[in-house]
């Protein structure tokens, strides 16, 4: 699974995406499959990182790869995350 995710700047916010985030990750954990992928770009580094460690998302996923991308100028995050 591939997925954007508002970053909180042009649209949305970051407090917004506090409460979207955490949601996105039980979504993503429902619908895949052991040992599959989901890939997300996100530029609210804080936000994927506190929505990961809820202590249901520590159980579904790990990070399986981290880079750093530049997007039109702006800096994000391109996780690569395994379903446990």
């Amino acid at each position: 699974m591939v997925c954007g995710l508002p970053w909180g700047q042009r649209s949305g916010s970051r407090a917004e995406n506090a409460a979207l985030y955490p949601a996105a990750v039980q979504e993503w954990a429902r619908v895949l499959r052991p040992d599959g992928r989901a890939v997300c770009l996100t530029a609210d580094r804080a936000s994927i990182e506190a929505a990961l460690s809820l202590p249901a998302a520590s159980r579904s996923f790990a990070v399986a790869a981290e880079h750093r991308v530049n997007v039109s100028g702006k800096w994000a995050c391109l996780l690569v995350l395994r379903r446990r």
